[in-house]
């Protein structure tokens, strides 16, 4: 089921983000949101806020953060009209990421029908079976792909959506929302948040059922727009691709040809290195590390080091432990700052025995190497570790990302300003008066309606700069454009923010130190209470319940963790 509270909390700002930009205080206050919604009438568009993300090692990725009105308009209209989309999702057998008809946890957006890389193998690989030929294929560019016209056609026919453009049809308001959203534009929808994810199944799953129509006797799994197709017969596979790339077209989209892979059985599921990466996480952390680094050289996967990185980031370190692995993990920080999410825990865990002066440094070369590009997701997390680790960047540096117009890095690095009282300095004064007279400059209308501006890709820094005060720099000079506009105002008044200057990572015990090893005793303990919780919910014939309660599935994870930590 689709809540308004679970869809505004997550899976609003992209995952790609410092989580020091969340939703948490919209979503608590998602009743007064809906009754300021009913007072409040803007018949416009607006623009998103967007910054360009790490996708692979030669492409990019744009990713956006709705305007909050439109964002919540399209929310609402998503649980008002649930009924009908679920119409849709609860006949679809095949995807993996369909959303699920049963009430979500706090912390997701709504229910999945896997919610893990293991739930998901696990499912995939039933149908390998006496299958003898394995297809891949993937949609190109699928979320920037999708004409909002067709969310209509998917769940009204195109032909019934294309005679009734009116409101009375679901789809034609979700149609709406989308281009509200995105500047009145129709193809494409934003990247990196819930309602986007919701509505590209909406259309998937209506393409499945066409596809399974005319191949019947084919088997396959989705997850999002990737397919893993099985086939007993290899004649048949130019048909299936065929049969794809036409259900396909008749919603605008296309695979992408690039990406089209064959395999013969016998199959393996994921990548090749996983297993062996596996033997080695008994290894000493520098020991372990290397072989990260020597497994990623040559398969030239990324995903490589991030399975590293979160290995590491359950060790804690001494000094002499650290140094072996400190100058390492900065040379893989510089070189991929995209993995500055799971960098800065494994610094936060160690920050004891960690060299600051060496961070500072590395931050250094991550702007020098990403500013001048437009790699915004680089930028925003080294100016987000420098406040973490108030680590103080030199005023050349500060100039470059105020002048940037990377929005969401100026955001913290506003925030660092006034924290360390730096704000009347006179040289980073200047600063703040020339980002001031951009804005305004840039982003007001010719008949200087500030009201306006917050319809405008700057929404969410003229917000939290007027929440804030950080661009107030004079009695004539007040930055106060949020309180001109009256949805933001209503959100000042419930002192709501989208950026949290107080949030801290949750520094917890580590779960592996050296010679940790689990005894046949313990062991058997995790498992007699995971048999005892079995055993209580079978009935007189033995049969059991597939579905684990969540103790039954931490024991699970607990078993998981022990067998896979080390091969004692």
């Amino acid at each position: 089921m689709f809540k308004n509270e679970n869809l505004l909390r997550n899976e609003y700002f992209p995952a790609e983000l410092p989580p020091c930009f969340n939703t948490e205080a919209l979503s608590d206050n998602f009743e007064q949101i809906q009754q300021i919604m009913s007072e409040v009438h803007y018949n416009g568009t607006s623009e998103p806020m967007t910054f360009s993300g790490y996708k692979n090692s030669n492409a990019r990725r744009k990713f956006a953060i709705p305007n909050p009105y439109h964002y919540c308009k399209a929310v609402e209209a998503i649980v008002n009209n649930m009924d009908g989309i679920f119409g849709i999702f609860n006949k679809n057998k095949v995807s993996l990421t369909c959303p699920q008809k049963y009430p979500p946890k706090k912390n997701e957006s709504y229910c999945k029908r896997t919610s893990n890389i293991a739930e998901s193998q696990l499912i995939i690989e039933q149908l390998f079976q006496n299958n003898l030929f394995e297809i891949r294929l993937d949609i190109a560019s699928c979320f920037d792909s999708i004409y909002t016209h067709s969310v209509s056609w998917a769940i009204h026919t195109k032909a019934i959506a294309k005679r009734n453009k009116t409101d009375a049809m679901f789809g034609n308001v979700l149609d709406n929302c989308l281009q509200a959203m995105n500047y009145g534009q129709t193809n494409g929808i934003l990247v990196g948040n819930a309602v986007s994810r919701i509505i590209s199944e909406i259309i998937l799953c209506k393409v499945d059922e066409s596809v399974q129509k005319r191949l019947p006797n084919v088997t396959y799994k989705r997850f999002v727009d990737d397919y893993y197709i099985y086939t007993k017969d290899g004649f048949e596979i130019n048909n299936i691709i065929a049969v794809f790339r036409q259900e396909l077209s008749k919603y605008e989209l296309a695979l992408n040809e690039n990406k089209i892979k064959i395999y013969e059985s016998p199959f393996v599921y994921g990548k090749p290195w996983v297993e062996q990466m596996k033997e080695y996480v008994h290894l000493k952390p520098s020991v372990f590390l290397k072989k990260v680094i020597m497994e990623y050289n040559n398969y030239k996967d990324i995903a490589i080091l991030k399975y590293g990185l979160k290995v590491i980031q359950l060790y804690q370190y001494n000094t002499a432990e650290w140094k072996c692995v400190q100058s390492t993990l900065i040379n893989i920080w510089v070189k991929f700052p995209s993995l500055s999410n799971l960098i800065v825990i494994i610094f936060k865990h160690n920050e004891n025995v960690l060299n600051k002066s060496l961070i500072k440094n590395a931050i250094y070369s991550i702007l020098e190497n990403n500013l001048n590009l437009k790699n915004d997701e680089e930028v925003i997390w080294a100016v987000w570790i420098s406040k973490v680790f108030n680590i103080s960047l030199a005023q050349p540096y500060i100039e470059k990302i105020l002048s940037s117009e990377n929005w969401l890095a100026i955001i913290v690095m506003l925030d660092i300003i006034k924290s360390k009282n730096m704000k009347n300095k006179t040289k980073i004064k200047r600063y703040l008066n020339n980002l001031y007279d951009e804005i305004v400059e840039d982003f007001s209308d010719e008949d200087d309606n500030f009201q306006n501006l917050m319809w405008k890709e700057i929404w969410l820094l003229a917000y939290e700069a007027d929440q804030n005060k950080w661009l107030n720099l004079s009695n004539e000079r007040t930055f106060l454009f949020a309180k001109k506009n009256p949805f933001f105002k209503k959100l000042k008044e419930l002192n709501i923010g989208f950026y949290n200057s107080d949030y801290n990572y949750e520094v917890i015990q580590p779960k592996l130190k050296k010679d940790n090893y689990v005894t046949k005793k313990e062991f058997n303990a995790v498992m007699e209470k995971l048999q005892e919780s079995i055993n209580s919910r079978s009935d007189d014939s033995g049969k059991l319940e597939f579905k684990l309660t969540n103790e039954e599935r931490d024991l699970v994870e607990t078993i998981h963790s022990l067998v896979s930590t080390a091969e004692y």
